[in-house]
């Protein structure tokens, strides 16, 4: 059993890599939602990954935090914090810390993880890298290239004025990165079908 994890570039309202993932691995689970913060990505690991499982775990931006009130309401997380409670680098740190946690979790319970990452790992969504200290040794130098900068060196044709991931690139990434990393040759999809989806997703983009 595969099971992926993450934000919204691992499920969104249009197919993402994870989806991509199923045709070709049809035993998979996708635990990703929209907004998800690391550390809630780390608890939802810990309470549904069993012994024996792969995951696959997207992680996104380190400046996002959880807000219960709101995931009780609508479902999803809060995405990125704006607010003054928090400094970038508690936020980072407990991102930090919750990656290593769970990497050591998924070690002494026999889960093989495979990290990922949304955005370049020391910038997260703040658009600068940050240089705070590692406390916890997550080897993230060794990751593959997270999908932002995948999707920047492979853009879109469609004028999506969402800043997601269109299906194409999700599909590309799925095929070039994420496959050969887990050891999952990916199922061709025909171009056409690509774009037809990228129409899609302009569309229910603009609603």
């Amino acid at each position: 059993m595969i099971k992926t994890y993450g934000c919204s570039y691992t499920r969104y309202k249009w197919p993402t890599w994870a989806d991509f993932l199923k045709i070709s691995y049809k035993k998979l689970e996708n635990y990703g939602m929209p907004g998800n913060a690391n550390t809630f990505i780390a608890k939802t690991i810990k309470q549904t990954a069993r012994s024996g499982d792969k995951i696959i775990v997207m992680w996104s931006s380190f400046n996002r935090v959880h807000n219960e009130k709101l995931y009780k309401i609508k479902g999803h997380g809060e995405g990125v914090y704006t607010g003054k409670k928090f400094s970038l680098e508690y936020l980072w740190n407990q991102s930090i810390k919750s990656i290593y946690e769970t990497n050591t979790f998924c070690k002494k319970n026999n889960i093989t993880i495979y990290n990922l990452s949304a955005f370049v790992f020391e910038m997260g969504e703040t658009k600068k890298v940050n240089k705070f200290k590692i406390k916890y040794d997550v080897n993230f130098s060794k990751w593959p290239q997270d999908l932002s900068s995948f999707c920047y060196e492979n853009p879109s044709n469609e004028k999506e004025n969402d800043l997601h991931p269109t299906p194409s690139q999700h599909y590309q990434y799925c095929k070039k990165v994420v496959g050969p990393y887990i050891g999952v040759k990916i199922k061709p999809i025909k171009k056409n079908y690509l774009i037809k989806l990228n129409k899609i997703g302009v569309s229910v983009s603009k609603k």
